[in-house]
């Protein structure tokens, strides 16, 4: 399993690259940066802080509205 990465570690200064492959290899990254962000108490992570140089961020949905948690949100190549 991958582990969480810290400044001042380069690898969070690279511009991260597009995903082309969506395969098994992919839903094995998501899957490490879920269990990391619930690991670490946060609400998202980007796969920079994992090690890889790829365009996904996982995060929570805040809703105050609702009484029960929502699942994680997972966005590959987003473009704000």
């Amino acid at each position: 399993m991958r582990t969480m990465v810290y400044s001042p570690d380069p690898i969070l200064e690279k511009a991260s690259l597009l995903v082309d492959q969506f395969d098994c290899s992919l839903l094995e990254l998501v899957e490490d940066m879920i269990n990391i962000m619930f690991k670490h108490q946060g609400v998202g992570i980007t796969a920079p802080q994992v090690g890889e140089l790829q365009r996904i961020i996982v995060f929570m949905p805040i809703d105050t509205i609702s009484d029960y948690p929502k699942p994680p949100r997972i966005l590959i190549n987003p473009i704000i």
